[in-house]
């Protein structure tokens, strides 16, 4: 948990990324033909990576397209606190005619309501400053696009700060409950998780034991869906920046590990790749010798892009994973948790 708290921007993450591709490289270059293919689509990848970079800085630089760009991000960021502040009366109500708890959900509904008051307080602070800063990260286009992209990732986290914060409040206080509930039913069937041997074991409950076991069930299990319902639209909306963000991340995945050199070649002189041969035969009229000819065959792309690209490290997690855990409210990503119990 700690680590996660304390991992670094995505920025500072691709430029480790991109230093520790180039000291491999360097280190390696004259080992064999493989290594000198790498170093190729390396060069001809951080080339076209900083030309793309520099465009979009001189577009961010010219005519005051950063500031316009920070006045479109300050006014949805004003029009999302205005869309969760009528989404959190619609949830203090009767929501698509659920009968909530009264109590529960008007509790929530200020606590959440305080919040995005603080949200709009840090946008007003920002909101001089944000033209600026979007003017100047944009230098960052001299190393390259996927650092521009890697800053807006770290921009539109710091902006979705409060749907993170939403969704981590909603999602504890589900899982919870879901604990409890998950431990006053083992109590009722005369059971209880052994801590040291990691299992469920026989256990003997008095009176007074069983009757404040029903007491807090029949509280938990009457509040549970009010905190369910929050859980489940902070969910939905902490999604959708995960989608956004995975977005990002995969325009800078392809940027990174495309060939773009072995791509290039295969383009403009394709006969130079050479992934197999084939034999002809030729029979020479004046004699009765058989001639054998070897022709190579080139690569398709996307063959060229399977044996070039940079094997990279899939997520450990599957969708079978990400939905148990969102069942049973354990906060996704960054904060994934392993064990379960």
């Amino acid at each position: 948990m700690l680590g996660n708290l304390i991992d670094p921007p995505t920025f500072v993450t691709q430029l480790r990324l991109r230093s520790n591709k180039f000291t491999s490289v360097r280190t390696n270059r004259y080992e064999n033909t493989v290594n000198s293919k790498e170093t190729s689509n390396l060069c001809v990848g951080q080339v076209l990576d900083t030309m793309l970079g520099l465009a979009c800085m001189w577009i961010l630089m010219s005519n005051g397209t950063a500031q316009w760009l920070a006045n479109i991000g300050l006014a949805y960021g004003d029009k999302t606190a205005e869309g969760l502040k009528e989404l959190l009366d619609w949830l203090m109500g009767a929501p698509a005619g659920l009968k909530l708890n009264s109590q529960l959900t008007h509790f929530l509904g200020k606590f959440f309501q305080y919040h995005i008051y603080l949200w709009t307080v840090y946008l007003s602070i920002i909101r001089p400053v944000l033209g600026s800063l979007l003017f100047y990260s944009s230098l960052s286009g001299v190393l390259g696009l996927t650092f521009q992209l890697a800053l807006l990732q770290d921009i539109l986290a710091t902006m979705t700060v409060h749907i993170y914060c939403f969704y981590v409040y909603a999602a504890r206080l589900y899982r919870l409950q879901i604990y409890a509930l998950g431990s006053l039913w083992r109590l009722f069937r005369g059971k209880k998780w052994n801590v040291l041997r990691q299992r469920v074991d026989s256990a003997v409950y008095d009176v007074d034991q069983l009757f404040v076991g029903t007491l807090l069930f029949t509280v938990l299990l009457f509040i549970l869906p009010t905190s369910a319902l929050y859980y489940v639209v902070f969910t939905l909306l902490r999604i959708l920046v995960l989608v956004i963000q995975g977005l990002l991340t995969r325009m800078r995945s392809i940027l990174d590990t495309t060939p773009w050199w072995s791509v290039l070649r295969w383009l403009f002189n394709r006969q130079c790749l050479v992934d197999g041969a084939y034999l002809t035969t030729h029979t020479s009229s004046k004699s009765n010798n058989l001639v054998l000819y070897m022709h190579g065959t080139s690569p398709s792309l996307s063959t060229v892009l399977s044996s070039c690209r940079e094997p990279t490290s899939g997520s450990p997690y599957t969708w079978a994973t990400i939905l148990k855990n969102l069942i049973h409210g354990h906060l996704i990503y960054p904060w994934i948790e392993m064990k379960q119990s």
